[in-house]
């Protein structure tokens, strides 16, 4: 009996449930059909009163409860009346749906860009100067478009600024996101803002001097320069006028390469400006450096001229040699080059031939076509060094005979016959007075074309000498002749004059030959007619009639008796006769 009694408890507990329900639910729907009745009278006055935003909203808001079905045609006719105004409330509310996400997420580029789309709504509206127009400012006044816009951008405008000088505090300034969130900011907002302006562009200095403080104290010129020109690119492309980075970066650049000249460092100063003309951020920008480089390097070539006129010859081309890889110094390097061979012939040598080590040096100017000449020797090697007019140097070689003691070398430019440059070697000789030797410019060596021991040699034309006592012809004078690419002995040189005897007179003790007509003889004696005169032959001969070729000289006069008559006679003593 107390079961049954417990179940009828249980079933009127569930009764009471279902009629408390019941009673809920009619209370709800009598509730939400007349607020559906008061939105509907709502809009309709709204609508009266010409506020249209107002009233599609009430009717979107009647329509959605369909706890009654009161007017429900009229709404939906009111509604696609209303259509216009609904396209502009929904264009707007999916304005504010982006800005509440990109304000969520902390996307400020992309919060940018709904405002820019914003303004450009506005923009487009305001021109149309129709109903349109009026629709969408009432829109943006009911929604609050306005307001959510400025209150949602002044936020994130304090985070940021307050974000980029905890960095400046802390001298942290790796991380760039709150530096390209403010000139983002900047650019959109400040603008229209000068008090904002001022107050963003104090922040920016005093964060990048900060910043900038570090990079150039810390970092390598090079590194420094391509830093600061990305920090320089970031408000480029803001779209900011921020000339602090150039400003800072050209006075860097000048203090650095002036440490550098104070100290007279020019391979590090070279270095240094070659790393700015190399950066294409900065090199065509900070005009002023360019200047400074030239000054400098204009004042180390002036230096190294003057050690060239000072003789300093190494100094000038030392400065001139490092300034090479920045500037072309190539004209005046060959200039000092010159100047310097010039001065000292070993130079010359050296540049030349510079495995060589000659001990013996002649020098010439001005001959066997070239500007300079320098003769030298090394052991059995000879050597031509020739400095040209435009700076080159040619170098030939020749090779001396072993055991030849050289006493001098020169430049023999008579004797060749080639018109060639010619080395002549003086050398020692055990019977003669020279030992002479000469080396002739052939292609790219000098080859010897003549070998001879003598007292002394004249050149008597081109390609023929006429040497003294040499071994070939001593106590005379000997022919050699260039022939067959040298010179070669040909013949003894006659000691007589070879002369017609009709012009004796013009040889009194001179050593002639003649042929002539014997009259008459008398052993060591004869005679000769000459033009009514007559000539006297004696010498150490048995002399006859007729025919000879004589050789001697006319040494004094005499006379012949012809009858009573005296007439003139040559005296002549001969020393050689052939009859």
């Amino acid at each position: 009996m107390l079961l049954s009694y417990n179940r009828s408890l249980w079933y009127h507990r569930i009764l009471y449930l279902l009629v408390a329900v019941a009673l809920v639910a009619v209370v709800y729907k009598t509730y939400m059909s007349s607020l559906r009745i008061q939105k509907y009278h709502q809009a309709v006055n709204d609508l009266e009163l010409g506020r249209l935003v107002l009233a599609e909203e009430g009717f979107r808001k009647a329509a959605a409860n369909t706890s009654l079905q009161y007017k429900t045609k009229e709404i939906e006719e009111l509604l696609v009346q209303l259509q216009p105004v609904s396209q502009i409330i929904d264009m707007l509310k999916q304005v504010e749906e982006e800005l509440r996400v990109s304000d969520d997420e902390e996307r400020v580029a992309e919060m940018l860009d709904v405002f820019a789309k914003y303004n450009q709504l506005i923009g487009e509206y305001s021109a149309k100067g129709d109903s349109s127009t009026l629709i969408f400012q009432e829109a943006i006044v009911y929604y609050e478009i306005n307001e959510r816009f400025t209150a949602t951008l002044s936020d994130h405008y304090k985070r940021v600024t307050k974000g980029l000088q905890s960095q400046l505090n802390k001298k942290a300034f790796a991380e760039e996101q709150n530096l390209k969130e403010l000139l983002l900011l900047h650019n959109a907002i400040a603008k229209n803002d000068p008090k904002q302006a001022a107050e963003d562009l104090a922040l920016l200095e005093s964060y990048e001097n900060a910043r900038l403080n570090a990079v150039l104290k810390e970092k390598g010129f090079a590194d420094a320069l391509a830093e600061t020109a990305r920090i320089n690119k970031i408000y480029a492309d803001s779209g900011l006028s921020f000339p602090l980075i150039a400003t800072r970066t050209e006075d860097y650049a000048k203090d650095q390469l002036q440490q550098l000249f104070d100290q007279n460092k020019i391979v590090e100063y070279i270095a240094m400006a070659q790393a700015f003309q190399s950066s294409p951020d900065w090199a065509p920008i900070l005009v002023n450096v360019p200047g400074v480089i030239a000054k400098a390097i204009s004042v180390w070539i002036k230096q190294a001229d003057q050690a060239v006129a000072a003789g300093q010859f190494d100094q000038g081309i030392g400065i001139l040699t490092k300034l090479g890889t920045y500037t072309d110094t190539a004209p005046r390097i060959r200039n000092a080059e010159v100047r310097a061979m010039e001065a000292d012939p070993a130079r010359l040598l050296l540049r030349a031939a510079p495995g060589r080590s000659f001990n013996s040096t002649a020098s010439f100017q001005s001959q066997a076509g070239a500007q300079s000449v320098v003769l030298g020797l090394d052991k059995n090697t000879i050597g031509l060094a020739r400095l040209f007019g435009d700076g080159t140097v040619g170098y030939s070689e020749g090779v001396l005979d072993e055991g030849i003691t050289v006493k001098s070398l020169t430049l023999a430019q008579a004797l060749s016959a080639q018109g060639q440059p010619l080395v002549l070697v003086d050398g020692a000789s055990g019977s003669r007075q020279h030992r002479y030797l000469a080396y002739e410019l052939q292609g790219n060596a000098l080859r010897k074309i003549w070998d001879v021991q003598a007292d002394r040699y004249q050149v008597e034309r081109p390609g023929v000498l006429l040497v003294d006592n040499t071994i070939d012809g001593p106590g005379q004078q000997s022919y050699y002749e260039y022939q067959g690419g040298r010179y070669n002995f040909t013949r003894i040189k006659p000691d007589y004059i070879e002369i017609s005897l009709n012009n004796l007179r013009n040889y009194r003790n001179t050593k002639v030959r003649f042929t002539c007509q014997i009259l008459t003889a008398d052993g060591n004696t004869a005679v000769v007619s000459l033009n009514g005169e007559y000539v006297i032959l004696s010498g150490n001969f048995s002399f006859k009639p007729g025919n000879a070729v004589v050789t001697g000289k006319w040494i004094g006069d005499s006379e012949i008796k012809k009858g009573t008559q005296s007439i003139y006679a040559f005296q002549v003593e001969v020393s050689a006769l052939s009859q």
